[in-house]
């Protein structure tokens, strides 16, 4: 008799016991211990008391070890590399795919997705969610948050001064303090630094809301320390696209995240889904009856529903004012003052405001340094009388563009000052 045996039991455990569960070797999926006997029809009938014996202990020595399904969870899946013919001893490939559906986004910004500039483009506050597969093994982000790209520019309202070749610089302008070659505004632009990675090659960043270019740098170079940064706020969006207006009474900055990716799709990085700045933003109040409403929050963002409005006082530095899409705030009775004021105030954002002025002898009256004035518009239905310009701006650095009068009875548009950038101005039906 000639006995072959083939049995290898404690090695089939090992390799499933460290596993965890089944992988596609023939071997691994199952693993029978096997013995053969060759004999002859002279000795068959001698162990022919022992066959059955013999037969379940064939039976028991081949076995099928499966790990148990609770050791996967639906959250996060498993896959090996699994070798042939029993090649155990390599190393195992463990590969988390992370959840993609929790964007972070509260209820308030998902009934808000649909809001649209006035180009058209749409917000969706989020993007949809990508193959779980293609984005296997990216650092969820957790740890990782977007910053200010300059620390002397930490707020929507930041000003930063200029260099000799009008570039941005990390010193902080200070309200009536003359700088050399003037002051600009820092406060949109953001980075995201990526610890992990150390060369730009082949790196792209993109975030949800479409709102920045991006490009990777380098900041110092050698120090292999690599940063995501914005180049510039997409032209398209304005101040108000940013903010999200769907609880009526509360309004805030939108949630946006930060994707980073390969040349070839693979998810490098992506942030969570929260607010890029930390400016203040309140409601200014609706008027029963003529008065005046000071503005006078430090760097806050104002929000007018527009309709019936008292007459507004820009009264510290950093205010950013801007208007519901469509709307134009009236006023609830005749006055001498203007509907907005701002003077001698310096990083100013003024945008999308358009007033009625029927019931006022004034209009805007705005005297500005280093600010944004775009999209304000003033209009008169029925004939009146007007002390001066219904839209007087002066100033020193200050960037003017989409201005616009209405039936104004005397002087419409008066500009003045220096190193005020201009563009789209109209006056109509003017009387003076």
């Amino acid at each position: 008799m000639r006995m072959r045996h083939a049995c290898d039991v404690p090695r089939a455990w090992r390799l499933h016991g460290r596993r965890g569960r089944l992988s596609s070797s023939p071997l691994a999926t199952r693993l029978a211990c096997s013995a053969r006997l060759d004999l002859d029809m002279n000795t068959r009938k001698f162990f022919g008391v022992f066959g059955l014996t013999w037969l379940l202990f064939v039976s028991a020595c081949s076995y099928e070890h499966i790990a148990p399904s609770a050791a996967r969870s639906s959250d996060v899946s498993s896959e090996l590399d699994g070798g042939t013919d029993g090649a155990a001893d390599g190393p195992d490939a463990l590969t988390a795919v992370a959840p993609d559906a929790d964007l972070g986004l509260d209820a308030s910004d998902a009934a808000d997705s649909g809001h649209r500039s006035d180009s058209g483009a749409r917000i969706d506050g989020g993007s949809t969610a990508h193959d779980a597969g293609a984005d296997a093994g990216a650092d969820a982000g957790a740890t990782l948050h977007v910053e200010p790209l300059y620390s002397a520019a930490p707020h929507w309202s930041s000003y930063v001064e200029l260099d000799d070749s009008s570039r941005l610089t990390n010193t902080v302008c200070v309200a009536g303090v003359d700088t050399p070659y003037g002051c600009g505004h820092a406060g949109a632009m953001r980075k995201l630094v990526l610890p992990s990675e150390h060369s730009c090659a082949g790196l792209t960043a993109s975030d949800d809301n479409g709102w920045f270019t991006w490009q990777c740098v380098e900041p110092v170079a050698g120090s292999g320390v690599i940063e995501m940064q914005t180049i510039a706020l997409d032209p398209k969006w304005k101040l108000l696209d940013l903010l999200s207006l769907a609880t009526p009474g509360s309004p805030k900055w939108r949630s946006n995240r930060v994707s980073v990716r390969r040349a070839n799709g693979q998810l490098v990085t992506r942030t969570q889904a929260e607010p890029l700045w930390d400016n203040p933003v309140l409601e200014v109040g609706a008027a029963a009856a003529p008065g005046t409403e000071d503005l006078d929050v430090a760097s806050a963002v104002y929000v007018s529903a527009g309709g019936p409005t008292h007459d507004l006082r820009i009264v510290v530095d950093g205010v950013s004012l801007v208007m519901a899409q469509g709307s134009t705030a009236t006023a609830p009775g005749a006055s001498s003052s203007p509907m907005l004021s701002a003077l001698a105030r310096s990083f100013v954002w003024i945008e999308g405001m358009h007033f009625n002025l029927d019931q006022h002898t004034a209009g805007v009256d705005l005297d500005l340094a280093s600010s944004v004035v775009r999209d304000l518009g003033v209009e008169r239905g029925v004939a009146g009388v007007n002390t001066g310009a219904d839209l007087h701006i002066r100033g020193d650095g200050v960037q003017l563009s989409k201005l616009s009068s209405r039936h104004a009875p005397g002087l419409a548009i008066h500009l003045e000052g220096q190193s005020n950038p201009l563009s789209d101005v109209s006056a109509q039906d003017a009387g003076g």
